[in-house]
């Protein structure tokens, strides 16, 4: 979250593990991580471009609320899949 805050004009990459999440931040991107969108504030996304990377495996493809919970607090989002995992 400190992150996100302090580059408010980057994009946002969102993983649904951490570990994901912290291979990115690795690469210099700006990421986080979350299972359940019903579960999570995401106001701090709030007119933010975000990209949603979801998991290659059958939960990953249920995540279609991630996308949905983006739309609700005004993010503008692309989704995108992790190829290799699995």
């Amino acid at each position: 979250l400190p992150e996100l805050i302090a580059k408010p004009s980057e994009e946002v990459h969102i993983t649904e593990g951490e570990k994901d999440a912290d291979t990115l931040a690795m690469l210099g991107l700006v990421a986080t991580s979350f299972a359940n969108p019903k579960k999570t504030d995401l106001t701090h996304l709030r007119g933010r471009s975000v990209v949603f990377h979801g998991d290659n495996d059958p939960a990953g493809r249920k995540h279609g609320g991630i996308p949905h919970a983006l739309h609700d607090v005004d993010a503008f989002r692309l989704q995108r899949r992790i190829p290799w995992a699995c």
